[in-house]
């Protein structure tokens, strides 16, 4: 156990952060949110932008470990009562300079928020003790995965090839390591938030699609308070709308295919699909669109309507799980376009950018 106190601060709500909230809660470490400029938790358009912390100023005493999680404060001074005697530690992956961004499905564990959490977990000898403790698993491991404390490990079993990812406290991985078996929860949601396109493509080890697929449904109607039927519902409109979209290539005949969903490109017009002709549906009411196009292989372009009090357009692409289509997009098209702000992770497969208010 480590002799210095530790306190985290979390950035918007989502079902990952949820799962990272609650495992440090139950291992004893203090979690506070991010607030904005109106005093309330941070969404994830002003997560990097927060202003305070949970009502109060600075919330680091000396010798305390302050970390952020996919949030921003505007100054270290607001975090830490004693800047000599306080670090403050990030744990993100969405944009560069961040500890796991770039990395690739192989690593979605290791590089994910959750995944972080959990090595510095295993630091400080704070993992959940109720974990299983596994030292027959040693012997099996592929090897760690961007060093330790990861392992993934893989042996026979009765329904065949089992894979599991493990997590050690200990300096390296041999036949003598005791591991900690991460639950299955915590991995398919690593997976499913670092790169669920990647996922659902089976490109990610120990993570299989189907498994996957029905997790995510359980998981989100739950999230939303709404029945599965409805998720699945949603999720099947998207598909339908994507299978029927009008697929566009950038750069000529040898650019990249993507579904082009942006208003004025014959696909939608205003915020509303048209594709079948008959139902537009407008992208708010069917929420489930960037799940449709992870579970298709059809990356898109599209236009969320706008959150209350915007200045500007945002122009999204998801469910790329090639990376190509978002390194046309950071590569000159989006620029050329007359996007600002741009911002994403071709190892991830999404991307997105801002086009000023005329």
């Amino acid at each position: 156990m480590t002799d210095r106190d530790v306190i985290a601060i979390l950035g918007a709500a989502d079902p990952e952060m949820e799962r990272i909230e609650a495992m440090l809660t139950r291992v004893g470490v203090r979690c506070g949110y991010a607030l904005d400029a109106r005093g309330s938790r941070v969404r994830g358009a002003d997560a990097y932008s927060a202003v305070g912390v949970d009502g109060t100023r600075r919330v680091g005493a000396h010798g305390e470990v302050v970390y952020l999680i996919e949030c921003a404060v505007s100054s270290e001074s607001m975090l830490c009562l004693d800047l000599d005697g306080c670090e403050v530690v990030t744990i993100d992956h969405h944009r560069p300079g961040d500890p796991g961004y770039g990395q690739p499905p192989e690593e979605f564990l290791p590089a994910s928020s959750l995944g972080q959490v959990l090595a510095e977990l295993a630091r400080l000898g704070r993992l959940p003790p109720e974990w299983p403790q596994r030292d027959d698993w040693s012997g099996y491991c592929l090897g760690a995965i961007s060093g330790p404390p990861w392992a993934v490990c893989t042996r026979s079993g009765e329904k065949g090839r089992v894979v599991r990812w493990t997590v050690s406290d200990s300096v390296g991985l041999d036949e003598q390591s005791t591991l900690a078996e991460i639950p299955r929860d915590l991995v398919l949601a690593a997976a499913a938030d670092h790169c669920l396109p990647h996922a659902y493509a089976g490109w990610c080890p120990g993570v299989d699609p189907d498994e996957l697929m029905r997790w995510r449904v359980q998981t989100r109607a739950a999230f939303q308070g709404r029945p599965v039927e409805a998720v699945l519902a949603d999720i099947e409109v998207s598909r339908r709308l994507l299978r029927q979209a009008n697929l566009g290539r950038w750069g000529g005949s040898k650019g990249v295919l993507c579904a082009d969903l942006r208003p004025g490109k014959g696909v939608v017009c205003a915020h509303h699909f048209k594709c079948d002709g008959r139902t537009p549906q407008c992208w708010a009411d069917t929420p489930e669109l960037p799940e449709a196009a992870a579970r298709e292989g059809i990356p898109f372009l599209g236009v969320p309507r706008p959150a209350t009090g915007a200045t500007r357009q945002k122009v999204v692409l998801m469910g790329d799980h090639r990376g190509e289509a978002v390194r046309a997009f950071l590569g000159g098209w989006a620029a050329a376009d007359g996007l600002v702000d741009l911002y994403g992770d071709p190892a991830r497969g999404f991307a997105g950018g801002y086009r000023e208010a005329t």
